[in-house]
């Protein structure tokens, strides 16, 4: 896997490219059904933070994370990610509104597909909605992708699921969550 570490630095690529972006923290199945969606249409490629997003939007509830940056990256690169853009989450970044956002991405990163789960946002005050992203496609050349979440038990599984099963002593329930199929 290729790591990157600034948008300027991503070398030319050919062929099809897919896109997610996320903090990936724990790389738990549902991170994983969206790596193997990527990887069926191009390279599959990843903007993800070293930072989580919450340490700079709400310190004072900054969640514990369930992997290292070091994990996670390994955890990628097994789960088949060729391309990570590891940027820091600064206060900055929060800033910026989901279509700069996007904008800038595309200039150093010639993406075709953009993948996300169905409800997930970015962007300045969460205004990347699968709606407004989607009406980026013609403007940006790409498609958008929103896959339905991966459930256990009727619920979507997220890392802030897990992170509540965790400090709530359910751990065996958090581990059945962070299994890797």
């Amino acid at each position: 896997m290729q790591i990157i570490e600034a948008l300027e630095n991503i070398p030319p690529l050919t062929g099809p490219i897919s896109l997610a972006i996320g903090n990936f923290d724990g790389v738990h199945p549902g991170h994983l059904y969206l790596i193997s969606e990527l990887k069926k249409r191009g390279l599959p490629a990843i903007i993800t933070f070293r930072n989580h997003p919450g340490h700079i939007l709400s310190q004072d509830k900054s969640p514990p994370l369930l992997s290292s940056l070091d994990e996670k990256l390994r955890l990628l690169e097994s789960a088949g990610i060729e391309l990570a853009i590891l940027l820091s989450f600064t206060p900055e970044t929060a800033l910026i509104t989901y279509d700069a956002f996007l904008k800038n991405v595309k200039k150093y990163l010639p993406f075709q597909t953009f993948i996300a789960g169905k409800g997930d946002t970015f962007g300045f005050q969460r205004q990347g909605t699968e709606e407004h992203v989607k009406a980026l496609e013609a403007e940006l050349n790409f498609e958008a992708i929103y896959l339905e979440k991966i459930k256990f038990q009727g619920e979507a599984i997220s890392s802030t699921r897990i992170r509540q099963l965790i400090a709530s002593g359910q751990i065996a329930e958090a581990q059945t969550l962070l299994t890797r199929f």
